[in-house]
C-alpha cells in the first residue's frame, strides 16, 4: 500500500506531527548586505560615520573663525571710510563689513568708546552715539587713497594734498598735525607727524576728528 501523502488534506488528518514553528522577531532588523555583483560572496554594509562618530568629539577647526587673524580686504582709508566700514555704521554693520567681530575697549564712557579687532593691529574705531564716528591709524600697512601713510614726510603729504594745512600739535609744537577737509566739510583727515614723519592719521566725522585725547 503507497504511503504517498493526499495533498488535499492537513496535516491533522493523516496522523502527520504537527511541527510548530516560533514567530520571527519582526522588531529585530536585519544587518544589511549587499551583493557583489562580481563575485559569490554577501558584503555586509559598513557602519556610517556618522553613527560611529563619539558625541564628544570637537568641531573641526576648519569652521572656527580665530579673531586674530587678520581678515582678507583692500582697506583703503578715505575721509570717511576704512575699506569696507562707512563712517555712521553700527558695530554690528561694521563688524559684518569686515568679517570680523570688533570688541569694545576698555576704560571708556558709553558715549564716547573705541572698538577693536585683534586681526587688524594699528587701526581703531571711535564710537560716537553707537555709531563709527571717526577711525584712528597707526599703522603704515593701511594707506589714503591718495596713498599717503604712516611713515611719510609731511612734504609728501602736502604735495598729496595740495589743500592742507599745517598746525603745531597742542601739547607740543615741535610736532605737527596736518588737517584737510573733505569738499563738501563733513569729513576731515588730520595727519600727526613728529614734525618731520607721519606718526599716524584720523578721519571721520569734523567734530570726533578734532578730539584732540581721542575718548578721554
Amino acid at each position: 500500500m503507497s504511503s504517498a501523502l493526499d495533498p488535499d488534506k492537513n496535516a491533522s488528518s493523516q496522523n502527520l506531527p504537527v511541527v510548530k514553528r516560533d514567530n520571527p522577531n519582526l522588531s529585530s532588523e536585519p544587518a544589511k548586505i549587499d551583493v557583489d555583483p562580481d563575485s559569490d560572496n554577501l558584503i555586509e554594509e559598513p557602519k556610517s560615520e556618522a553613527n560611529t562618530k563619539p558625541n564628544n568629539v570637537e568641531p573641526s577647526e576648519a569652521n572656527v573663525k580665530p579673531n586674530n587673524v587678520e581678515p582678507s580686504g583692500n582697506y583703503i582709508v578715505t575721509f570717511n571710510s576704512f575699506g569696507g566700514v562707512k563712517i555712521g555704521m553700527t558695530i554690528a554693520q561694521a563688524s559684518q563689513a569686515l568679517g570680523t567681530e570688533l570688541v569694545r575697549g576698555q576704560g571708556y564712557e558709553d558715549a564716547c568708546y573705541y572698538v577693536e579687532s585683534q586681526g587688524l593691529q594699528g587701526v581703531r574705531f571711535m564710537v560716537t552715539n553707537e555709531k563709527i564716528a571717526r577711525i584712528d591709524v597707526s599703522s603704515s600697512k593701511y594707506a589714503t587713497d591718495k596713498g599717503a601713510k604712516v611713515g611719510d614726510t609731511e612734504d609728501k603729504i602736502k604735495n598729496l594734498y595740495p589743500r592742507a594745512r599745517v598746525q603745531p600739535q597742542q601739547y607740543d609744537e615741535k610736532k605737527h598735525d596736518i588737517e584737510i577737509y573733505s569738499e563738501d566739510e563733513q569729513s576731515m583727515i588730520i595727519f600727526e607727524t613728529d614734525g618731520e614723519q607721519v606718526t599716524g592719521f584720523r578721519v571721520g566725522n569734523m567734530e570726533e576728528v578734532g578730539y584732540v585725547d581721542g575718548c578721554s
